[in-house]
């Protein structure tokens, strides 16, 4: 029998040869136990009913996980099937490292790639005069060798006559520079379909490590080295509602020169998809954003591992396009889902610590725990990222928490301590992240000590509380300062 010979039966069931086999197989040997779990009864067993149970076998990957949930498994899988290449050579050929960055190609890039390859084994897709390689994979479906790796990802290059470049949403919400874009010339669909250019972008240099909080930052060169824009940066959306910011202390900058500290309030969702996780959306509306040194994530009743995964994924991205690569992610937990958490983060860093908060002014024994021990803690998760933090047995490269710190902060009040965590996390002219923050106030921790920052809620009237606080401290810190011509909530979709 051919390996391209098929089997049919009246109600379209299509088999290949090696799963013919395998059908025969399990029909010849009654009483044998089925792949799906279920037992062939007899050896005369409906040779059409056992066809059918093998074809409604659920496709599932990584420990019986579904296939509507793994579509990225299923697009290497197909990838692979299509051009013989596992999806690490791919990514490698692209200029992806996993062990170098801490990720790779994600679903939307999968698709895009997926989509370049059916047009080159169709011959549809039709090469640039100039001499732009095609990316990788592509040329590996062609039997052509693979042009050298680059360590960005592509940007679309529209041709005559000009069309901006339309960016895709993927079901995770990143928005992506795409890989290609149609001609917009006027021609039928077909032929605009086909016509996909490439063109690669220089690389970008990313920032120095973040600063040691044990030795003082020393001032920067003379020379200045150009920044070259990101995939992110290449196309800047409409301008959001803009704010000059709630100011602070002065601090000293790296060049050691004073600096004005500023926090900004933010108004969108408290989803790990939020828009104000977008490094291209905050720049616009915040200019001088350089990424976050510490991130807090108040984590909602609603939300699992899968959520947190998310978010941590999101702050990652953006301070990767911020070209920040050392930073800190703390992650609120609970006794019940600490276990989960700390695999989710494990997934993207090896280095994370249990961290325990106290503050003597919680839970007064008062109401329904009267006559009970008084609860005064909450649990953090902290999590380390720096170039090779994902790796096992990663060193740190440098002190990244106040000397001397240890995982219990205890304080008197929920100020004190919100002034310890800033304190011991971070140091002056730092960003902070305050995700889903309420009616917190560690943004104005941020605000009090020199420190920068952003606080993200998708509630108005909690902001606004927040908000009028932070005119009272600005007000202390800055001449001539009114709340009519201060700060300002940005609101974002």
């Amino acid at each position: 029998m051919s390996a391209s010979r098929v089997i049919f039966f009246p109600d379209k069931i299509v088999l290949s040869e090696a799963e013919l086999n395998k059908v025969l197989s399990i029909h010849r040997e009654g009483g044998q136990r089925a792949d799906d779990g279920h037992t062939v009864r007899s050896p005369n067993f409906p040779l059409k009913k056992v066809v059918r149970n093998f074809i409604l076998l659920q496709v599932q990957f990584k420990k019986k996980e579904a296939l509507a949930t793994m579509p990225k498994s299923i697009l290497k899988h197909r990838i692979h099937t299509a051009t013989g290449q596992d999806a690490k050579k791919i990514e490698e050929a692209l200029g992806y490292n996993q062990v170098r960055d801490g990720f790779g190609m994600d679903v939307a890039e999968y698709r895009k790639l997926a989509r370049l390859i059916i047009l080159e084994a169709n011959g549809m897709l039709k090469e640039q005069t100039a001499k732009r390689p095609l990316p990788a994979a592509v040329a590996i479906a062609a039997n052509a060798s693979p042009p050298a790796k680059r360590k960005r990802k592509a940007a679309a290059v529209t041709p005559e006559p000009p069309a901006p470049a339309n960016d895709e949403e993927d079901a995770d919400g990143d928005t992506l520079a795409p890989l290609m874009s149609a001609a917009s010339r006027k021609r039928p669909k077909s032929a605009r379909r086909s016509e996909f250019v490439h063109t690669p972008v220089p690389a970008v240099a990313k920032r120095t490590s973040r600063r040691s909080l044990q030795t003082p930052m020393p001032a920067a060169a003379s020379a200045s080295v150009p920044v070259l824009p990101t995939t992110s940066t290449l196309r800047q959306p409409p301008t959001k509602t803009r704010s000059m910011g709630y100011p602070g202390p002065t601090y000293t900058g790296p060049d050691g020169e004073g600096r004005k500290s500023n926090i900004y309030l933010v108004a969108a969702r408290n989803s790990p998809t939020s828009v104000a996780l977008r490094y291209r959306e905050l720049k616009a509306a915040v200019p001088d954003f350089p990424g976050f040194n510490l991130s807090v994530l108040h984590t909602l009743a609603d939300w699992g591992p899968p959520e947190v995964f998310s978010a941590v994924q999101a702050i990652r991205f953006l301070n990767r396009d911020a070209q920040l690569d050392s930073f800190l992610v703390l992650v609120g937990c609970g006794l019940s889902n600490v276990h989960m958490y700390m695999e989710a983060l494990a997934r993207q860093t090896s280095h994370v610590q249990f961290v325990v908060l106290e503050r003597e002014d919680q839970d007064p024994a008062t109401g329904f725990n009267y006559g009970r021990l008084r609860e005064t803690t909450s649990y953090f998760l902290l999590a380390y990222f720096f170039p090779g933090s994902d790796r096992s047995g990663s060193k740190l490269p440098q002190r990244m928490v106040r000397d001397g710190a240890t995982t219990c902060l205890r304080a008197a009040s929920t100020e004190e301590l919100e002034n310890a965590i800033v304190h011991t996390l971070t140091e002056e002219g730092d960003w902070i992240l305050d995700f889903a923050c309420r009616r917190r106030e560690l943004i104005l921790a941020a605000q009090k000590s020199a420190r920068c920052g952003i606080a993200i809620e998708e509630n108005a009237d909690h902001l606004a509380d927040v908000s009028a606080k932070a005119h009272q401290i600005a007000r202390a810190h800055t001449v001539k300062y009114t709340a009519s011509n201060g700060g300002n909530i940005i609101r974002m979709k």
